[in-house]
């Protein structure tokens, strides 16, 4: 498991796409990770399996992060098979993506 803060600095990014790597986080901080790294108005792209959103309650803590003006939602994907064939997942697991839009400097170091 992974653990913030990202070695990454603040601004650095004009995107960020975090495909099947969330899993691998101990906790939704690096959702703010994601927001510290980039520049003000930039996409954040990500995917999330649903059995571990449930678990963190990532849809909880993604529709705060909108409310507190650490991005907003531009469009995302509805559920679908997150790794379709494989063994042991299959279409048991299922996966969302969310677009979002960085909305800048005035969030940072704002707590959830």
């Amino acid at each position: 498991m992974r653990k913030s803060p990202l070695a990454i600095e603040d601004n650095a990014h004009d995107a960020v796409n975090f495909i099947g790597a969330q899993t691998y986080f101990e906790t939704n901080d690096i959702l703010k990770e994601r927001c510290r790294i980039v520049r003000p108005k930039a996409f954040i792209v990500f995917s999330r399996r649903d059995d571990i959103m449930r678990e963190r309650n990532d849809a909880e803590h993604i529709r705060e992060m909108e409310e507190r003006g650490f991005w907003r939602r531009v469009s995302g994907s509805g559920p679908m098979p997150y790794l379709p064939n494989h063994p042991e997942y299959g279409a048991k697991i299922q996966g969302t993506v969310p677009r979002l839009r960085s909305t800048g400097p005035p969030h940072r170091g704002a707590g959830l």
